[in-house]
């Protein structure tokens, strides 16, 4: 900026730069003749004083703003690492349980084909219940055989495959008890378990940790589902005599209900579908056989046998929906988990996106932007004579949209709506609402091009709308050849509504009587009237082509008397007939009873003309 034009903005009549030195300082000669010069941003001095106030004075918030950018990247990363990790156990908690419920179905169903002396729609369900496990094991790469467990170390996952594959054969070849299936089975489960556990223990120190204890508090409600499985079936295939484990059964129970409430109460979502009709169909039937094995009888479902295989694939077959369930609710609550870390993540990567660009940005743009400042000042000048032709634009705009606003609305309602008010629903207890058409139109519209209605109809509504200009009454909308007119509103004007309208229908006859269709000179114009005095409700609706509307029984019924209504005549309802008959400036005649669609049978009016 050159001295002359930056000056313009600076220089103050009242103070020069010496004054204000001297009145602030009292100093020597020599020193305010230095201050002068600092202070003088006329002088190649003052501009560099100038220079380096606006660079102090952006580059102090810069290093501020840098080293919050630096810090919020740093925990950005810290925290994408944490998700990461989360995300991955939760990946490998989700793998493992899938292995969990696989080996403990397969339990229940050993269990059982041990316990039934080899059934053989039991062993089919097993046999495919291997295959699922060992699909689950081949799926899993992960697998602890370093991790310290609480009852020892998982053994390497091909040893572990050997040992189930061997445990496996002797179950085929019945050298091994149900209670020993259950019992082997059950420490696998434990160790597996055990590892869950840890997996996802670190998580809990996330913002989303009630959800993972809700995560490992199904895992233990399967677990003992299973183990109750288990138990329940060896006691409908052995019977009551041969059943000793009814305390380990309750405790399973019991368990499992706990950590299931425990779940429930970290989790709504396990809360929420516990509650579920789906489910308390379920547990209503596991609940019947539950009471069998508490009152240590089988007699209800064997018919009197101690023992039933059919029995046993029934209770089998409920807590296999049951953990279905369960298993299904824990991959919610997991994905659930897995969907917070990935919200989190991606907020954290647009956060670091966000710091990192923003420290580009100070160290390529803050030169920019000294530069643009200063000609920023030598621009605004220009600016402000451009400001002003637009202003001058935006004033004939304004000026445009009030004369709109005020051809579509009546001037009551205009002028609130330019003042920034707002127009309520009102309801008016008096008015006389008027529908007009032409009583030809239809053939009109079979005769004639559409190009040559709308210009015969435009011409038409420009000649009425001058005419009702001479009464007090209020143009609403026009519909194809319907013309609504309606007076009373929005400014109320006593009983002289209905007299209004009358002058005006009877006026648009005497005007439009001797005219002609334009394009067909043969065709006359024969226009029809229907009026209804009454309540009617007014508002503006829409918000795009918002338009004044009327609402009420009223309004139907002048659109109902225009209906029935006859070329040339002007047709009343009862409400106005009786009004206009007690008016000695009209002649008034009833028209009878007549059938009215939507309304029955009324007494109805003609007007003939004024008296």
């Amino acid at each position: 900026m050159n001295s002359t034009s930056f000056s313009s903005y600076v220089k103050s009549p009242h103070w020069s730069s010496t004054t204000l030195a001297s009145s602030l300082f009292g100093e020597s000669e020599k020193k305010q003749s230095f201050l002068d010069r600092t202070l003088n941003f006329r002088t190649a001095l003052g501009r560099y004083f100038l220079l380096v106030l606006i660079l102090s004075a952006g580059f102090i918030p810069a290093c501020v703003l840098l080293a919050q950018n630096i810090v919020d990247v740093c925990q950005a990363v810290q925290l994408l690492h944490r998700n990461s990790i989360v995300d991955s156990r939760i990946a490998s908690a989700l793998l493992i349980k899938d292995l969990l419920h696989q080996l403990q179905l397969e339990r229940g169903l050993s269990a059982l084909f041990v316990s039934s002396n080899g059934d053989v729609i039991t062993r089919d369900e097993m046999l495919q219940t291997r295959i699922h496990v060992d699909d689950r094991l081949q799926a899993l790469d992960l697998w602890p055989t370093e991790v310290p467990l609480w009852n020892g170390v998982v053994p390497e996952k091909e040893t572990f495959k050997f040992e189930l594959s061997k445990f496996r054969y002797n179950i085929d070849t019945k050298v091994v008890d149900e209670f020993t299936v259950v019992e082997h089975y059950s420490n696998q489960t434990s160790l597996l378990i055990q590892w869950l556990i840890q997996l996802t223990n670190s998580v809990t120190l996330g913002t989303f940790w009630d959800d993972v204890v809700a995560f490992q508090s199904l895992t233990f409600a399967t677990e003992n589902a299973g183990l109750e499985r288990a138990a329940g079936a060896i006691f409908f295939t052995k019977g009551s005599g041969s059943f000793e484990g009814l305390g380990s059964y309750m405790h399973y129970v019991i368990t499992g209900r706990s950590a299931l409430a425990v779940a429930a109460e970290f989790s709504d979502l396990v809360h929420a579908r516990v509650q579920e009709d789906e489910i308390s169909l379920i547990t209503n039937a596991i609940n019947e056989f539950r009471q069998l094995i508490n009152s240590n009888g089988t007699s209800a479902l064997s018919g009197g046998n101690q023992s039933s295989v059919d029995a046993a694939r029934a209770w089998v077959g409920n807590m296999s929906e049951y953990i279905d369930f369960l298993h299904g609710v824990q991959n919610e609550v997991g994905d659930e988990i897995k969907y917070h870390t990935s919200d989190s993540s991606s907020t954290q990567q647009k956060t670091t996106v966000f710091s990192a660009s923003m420290m580009v940005a100070e160290f390529f743009f803050y030169p920019l932007f000294i530069i643009l400042t200063l000609r920023l000042t030598n621009r605004v000048k220009d600016y402000s004579s451009k400001l002003t032709v637009r202003l001058k634009h935006l004033s004939r705009e304004q000026r445009r949209n009030t004369t709109l606003v005020k051809e579509m609305y009546p001037p009551s309602v205009a002028s609130r709506l330019l003042k920034g008010g707002h127009v309520d629903p009102e309801s008016f207890d008096s008015a006389t609402v008027c529908f007009s058409g032409l009583a030809d139109f239809e053939e009109l519209s079979r005769i004639s091009h559409g190009v040559d209605i709308i210009y015969f109809i435009n011409r038409l509504f420009d000649l009425m709308d001058d005419e009702i200009n001479k009464y007090d009454v209020l143009k609403v909308e026009t519909v194809g050849d319907q013309y609504l007119v309606v007076s009373g509103v929005p400014l109320r004007n006593g009983n002289a509504h209905i007299v209004e309208i009358a002058n005006m229908a009877l006026g648009l006859l005497e005007l439009t009587s001797q005219l002609t269709v334009d394009h067909l000179p043969t065709l006359p114009i024969r226009l029809k009237f229907g009026m209804c005095t009454g309540t009617v409700v007014t508002g503006i609706i829409g918000i795009k082509m918002p338009r004044y509307c009327l609402f009420g029984d009223t309004v139907n019924m002048a659109s109902r008397m225009l209906s029935y209504s006859e070329a040339l005549r002007v047709h009343l309802s009862a409400s106005s007939g009786a009004i206009l008959s007690r008016d000695p400036g009209f002649d008034v005649v009833s028209r009878g009873e007549i059938f009215i669609k939507g309304k029955g049978v009324l007494d109805t009016y003609w007007l003939i003309g004024k008296r």
